[in-house]
């Protein structure tokens, strides 16, 4: 997880993190290059363990009650994430400053939160490179709250953000909504299962999820009622996205569209009966309650580009090019003066210079020549990231870029 945005004296003006990690601070950092953990591992492997240590993991000290309507599978402790690896040096921090966040599962919820739920003014506070790199949004809603959802650009977002909509602020990887089985309509009374079609068509329709990978609907409830449940499944098995124009690649709009997978997830479970340290009349006689929940998975797919597709949640930042080298323009200046000689007593051949070398120069600067291998490095990375993506995608080499589509134009 990036550090919250910051001011400090740099260079004689005020900058923030987001300014630091915008520039050029591959080409400017120690790269460290006696170290074996740079010079030897790949960026891939290092990627991986930068992973291992930034994972999120239950805080065993800070666990949840299973009275608690949070309480579930995946949910029984507050999670925890170590990032002091980011304070050893600049290069770890560049390279894995994204893993906190892009690993992280936010959970928001519409009601019966748990203690470490996520609002939206906690997403409002987020740096503009830490709400890029959010991976994977949780929400738990009731039907009170989900009902009411619409299509219409902003209207998913508005669930996580209450800031002015701005391009391209809202785009994470996964998004999983869950409908608890605390949260069917007058499930205290033990009504039966109802629920609405439309809002899961405009889940499947919003084009505020045109840049998420993946789609998660979990439906839960308990096992004496999954009668009711499965038929409800299978009508939104039926359900078909919307396709229409959200992205361009190599210069042409592409269409995407939702694509049901064929497997779904099943769950079961048990947990106490009086929920929230009360003793409700349907479930009074039950020592303990057994929970069922079926999961319904779509995925983002380009039917003009079938190779394609968007940054996927995973345990490494999304590919990421390099530093972008540095315009001629903005290169310093070398400045060498000849070495003083004294003048032959008689003519001797002079000696051919090989290509590259520089033995003759004394730059004013030690570090020059060290930075400016490093900006050679750099392109070189880069045009091996470049191919290795365009060679994945199928698509020509040229430039190749995903853009952001302005909804208001």
């Amino acid at each position: 997880m990036a550090p919250p945005a910051r001011t400090g004296r740099h260079a004689g003006r005020q900058v923030t993190i987001d300014d630091i990690e915008s520039s050029d601070t591959f080409a400017t950092c120690n790269s460290q290059l006696s170290s074996p953990l740079f010079s030897q591992l790949p960026r891939e492997i290092r990627e991986s363990i930068w992973a291992l240590a930034t994972a999120p993991f239950e805080d065993e000290e800070r666990p949840y009650h299973e009275q608690q309507y949070c309480y579930r599978p995946g949910h029984t402790h507050r999670l925890k994430t170590h990032v002091s690896l980011l304070l050893t040096c600049r290069r770890i921090w560049l390279e894995a400053n994204r893993l906190p966040m892009l690993q992280a599962e936010h959970c928001f919820y519409y009601h019966r939160s748990a203690p470490d739920a996520r609002t939206r003014a906690w997403m409002d506070a987020l740096t503009p490179l830490n709400r890029k790199n959010c991976g994977s949004l949780h929400l738990f809603a009731q039907m009170l709250a989900i009902e009411p959802l619409t299509a219409a650009p902003g209207a998913v977002r508005d669930y996580f953000l209450s800031t002015p909509r701005h391009e391209a602020d809202f785009q994470p990887r996964m998004l999983k909504v869950t409908i608890r089985h605390t949260d069917w309509w007058f499930w205290e009374n033990d009504a039966a299962l109802v629920l609405k079609d439309p809002w899961v068509q405009a889940l499947l329709d919003s084009p505020d999820l045109r840049s998420t990978h993946i789609l998660r609907l979990e439906l839960e409830t308990l096992d004496y009622k999954v009668p009711q449940l499965l038929p409800i499944v299978e009508r939104l098995k039926g359900l078909e996205s919307r396709q229409f124009e959200t992205h361009r690649i190599d210069g042409q709009p592409a269409s995407t569209t939702f694509v049901l997978q064929p497997h779904t997830t099943t769950d079961c479970w048990s947990g106490p009966s009086n929920l929230d340290w009360k003793r409700y009349e349907p479930y009074a006689q039950r020592p303990t309650l057994n929970y069922h929940a079926i999961t319904l998975t779509w995925k983002l797919h380009f039917p003009h580009f079938p190779n394609a597709h968007v940054s996927t949640l995973r345990l490494a930042p999304r590919l990421h090019p390099g530093p972008d080298p540095i315009p001629p323009e903005k290169l310093p200046r070398i400045y060498f003066r000849p070495p003083r000689t004294k003048p032959a007593p008689y003519p001797r051949p002079r000696r051919r210079k090989k290509a590259g070398d520089f033995s003759q120069l004394r730059f004013l600067n030690s570090g020059l020549w060290v930075r400016i291998k490093s900006v050679a490095k750099a392109g070189q990375e880069h045009d091996t990231r470049r191919a290795m993506f365009c060679a994945a995608m199928h698509v020509p080499r040229e430039r190749t870029l995903l853009r952001f589509v302005d909804w208001d134009q």
